[in-house]
């Protein structure tokens, strides 16, 4: 099943995207990584994310093994681990094997989003592991208790996977009710033990024992964690893994989104109204006023507003300001080292929020969140997120799956391949042109714009003049261009010294002739390409791949509705009639602590959905609660199926 499942992984490339904030950033960090130059010179991205990731990509590279395998070999080992676990706790192989496959093929995966060279690609594997090796320690049945070597074992390694989640993304804290579930499961196993008088099981030795336990995982914990903080501090001046998770930078965002605003827009941190008062306040505010009200805040804007989809959209909307904020911080020259950035963040909090408190300002609690403040109706509206939020948790992308055309320049795409493998051979449409310049006395230019101002990616090739030697040292007579941009707003424009033409360039057809006083332009050849049908051996493997794992994601779309409901009236079952087995009650506390993990992952993005990040209920972000939910519908059931042999034997007893 292992094999099967690496197999068809194998038919997802990398989808490669050139975005600074997200993907090229990754890549960056792991060159250099890879370098021996840490994570490289300082800006304002170079600890903007954790340095896991990266960490995790070079390994990888260095394996010898692409990355998409790599990350699917590690969610396989934490599959492999939760089957373990099952196995011990239900001493039923067939349900272990059946939470195995379910994990193994969980078509998520799959899906275009997460092709990409995100973290998400390996945070749904720590996330999983984590709570799987807490219940490993905390949940091991009485006769099935693992030898002290091997409880070693998973204390280190549970030590190290906290280390490395807490490594990889900022909001760790929505496993804390998970692992508090499996925690007071531990707690009361103890207490019951005790209470049914076993040797050496009372509850203060039983906690006793559990201290060194403890302070094994939080010293590793620690060390790692430290050590990426020091080396941080060595490098770049400050003891932190992360600027988002700082106290400096939260204090300073949070300052910012205290102040009062005129009218209240959903979304919107730092409006126009609330800016011009801390500028008026504040020195440190007022550095940041030729970004934010300037070039940089403007291209944010439209950014954020086509990614979120929202007009009228006359500010920046709070996902995207939390960069456009630091982009002003790096704009006013104080990224020449962590230490500077986070002296200046700590010095916009202070002016600030001392404003603030002597009444130079009208603000609202003070906060070190990167949330806006809280208001009331955000309960409700979280709550009316809760239909679609069931639907995408459940759907399981519904059967979307493989990479789609790489985006940005070909040698910067070259970058990703070389280092995390394959990656999308997949083309999008495009058109081509081939023509000829005759020019008339000035350097003709050719280009391709989009009056809409939405990004494309055009390579045009200049080749020289057909007949040595060509007198005209202005001739450069034969051109070849390529461009995705298809959109009607898109025009082919051609200038030279005081005259310019823009041709519609859906209209360029074969044998037209662009012409002015200074230039006169001959389209020889104009196609659409689009994405290649080329029956090549590879292509058709994966055809037959992409084909499968299509079936298998429509499969769990439509299942996995009917078996979260299942799971549910199981649990219920299962809660009313007591788990009178040791082996269930361990059971229906892995099941309570995954639930707890879906539902706190629920909250977390609908309540990103509604005050920050509109389209948070997405794939990427969903991805690692889909291994819990996949565990909460097999184990679910399988209880239920157990509370109902209960019942039936109490019924036979009693007759």
């Amino acid at each position: 099943m292992a094999a099967a499942s690496l197999w068809l992984r194998s038919a997802v490339p990398v989808w490669a995207i050139v975005a600074p904030h997200d993907d090229f950033l990754f890549l960056r960090l792991a060159y250099n990584l890879g370098g021996g130059l840490w994570l490289g010179q300082f800006d304002n991205l170079t600890l903007a994310k954790g340095m896991a990731y990266p960490a995790f990509i070079l390994a990888a590279f260095l394996a010898g093994i692409p990355l998409k395998i790599a990350e699917q070999s590690a969610y396989l080992g934490a599959a492999g681990l939760a089957a373990w676990l099952v196995a011990r706790l239900t001493g039923k192989q067939w349900v272990a094997f059946a939470l195995f496959v379910l994990l193994a093929f969980n078509p998520l995966l799959w899906h275009p989003a997460l092709a990409r060279v995100i973290r998400e690609g390996l945070y749904v594997s720590l996330s999983f592991a984590i709570v799987i090796l807490a219940a490993a320690v905390l949940l091991p049945r009485k006769d099935a208790r693992p030898a002290p070597a091997a409880r070693n074992v998973l204390l280190i390694s549970l030590g190290l996977v906290g280390a490395f989640y807490w490594l990889t993304r900022e909001e760790g804290i929505w496993l804390a009710p998970a692992l508090a579930v499996l925690l007071a499961a531990g707690a009361i196993k103890a207490w019951r033990e005790r209470t049914n008088g076993e040797p050496d099981a009372g509850l203060s030795r039983a906690v006793l024992r559990a201290v060194p336990a403890f302070m094994l995982v939080l010293a590793i914990f620690a060390a790692v964690v430290g050590a990426v903080a020091a080396m941080n501090d060595l490098r770049y001046g400050a003891f932190t893994t992360n600027e988002f998770q700082s106290a400096s930078f939260r204090a300073a965002y949070g300052a910012v989104a205290r102040i009062r605003h005129q009218e209240w827009r959903r979304y919107i941190v730092f409006p126009k109204d609330a800016r011009d008062k801390a500028y008026a306040v504040s020195a440190a505010a007022r550095e940041l006023r030729p970004a934010l009200d300037g070039e940089s805040g403007e291209n944010w804007r439209r950014i954020a507003c086509r990614e979120a989809r929202i007009d009228p959209c006359p500010e920046i909307p709070g996902g995207w300001f939390m960069w456009a904020f630091r982009d002003a911080v790096a704009l006013a020259g104080h990224y020449s080292s962590a230490r500077d950035a986070l002296a200046f963040y700590r010095r916009l909090a202070g002016e600030i929020n001392a404003a603030c408190d002597d009444g130079r300002l009208s603000c609202g609690g003070a906060g070190v969140s990167i949330f806006p403040p809280f208001r009331r109706h955000y309960v409700a509206d979280v709550l009316a997120q809760v239909p679609a939020l069931a639907r995408a948790l459940t759907r399981f992308g519904d059967g979307e799956v493989g990479p789609r055309p790489n985006i940005g320049p070909s040698y910067f795409v070259e970058l990703f391949s070389d280092l995390v493998g394959p990656v999308s051979a997949l083309q999008p449409d495009r058109i081509m042109l081939t023509g000829t310049i005759v020019p008339k006395g000035a350097i003709v230019q050719i280009a391709v714009h989009d009056r809409s101002g939405e990004p494309h990616t055009t390579t045009i090739k200049r080749l020289p003049p057909p007949t040595v030697g060509a007198p005209d040292r202005l001739a450069s007579p034969v051109f070849d261009l390529e461009t995705d941009c298809l959109r009607p707003t898109c025009d082919l424009v051609v200038k030279a010294g005081a005259s310019e033409q823009a041709v519609a360039l859906a209209t360029v057809t074969e044998r037209q002739v662009i012409a002015s006083p200074d230039f006169e332009v001959s389209i020889d050849f104009a196609r659409k390409r689009g994405p290649s049908g080329v029956p090549v051996a590879s292509e058709m493997r994966r055809n037959v791949q992409l084909t499968i794992a299509h079936a298998i994601g429509l499969t769990y779309a439509a299942a996995m509705p009917f078996l979260t409901a299942l799971a549910l009236i199981g649990v219920v079952l299962a809660v009313a009639v007591g788990p009178s087995r040791r082996a269930s009650a361990g059971v229906l506390a892995l099941v309570l602590a995954c639930a707890a993990a879906v539902a706190s992952r629920a909250v977390l993005l609908a309540y990103h959905e509604v005050t920050l990040l509109p389209g948070a209920v997405n794939p990427v972000y969903l991805s690692p609660a889909s291994p819990f939910l996949i565990a909460f519908d097999l184990l679910g059931i399988y209880l239920g199926i157990l509370a109902l042999h209960e019942l039936r034997s109490a019924r036979r007893r009693a007759h």
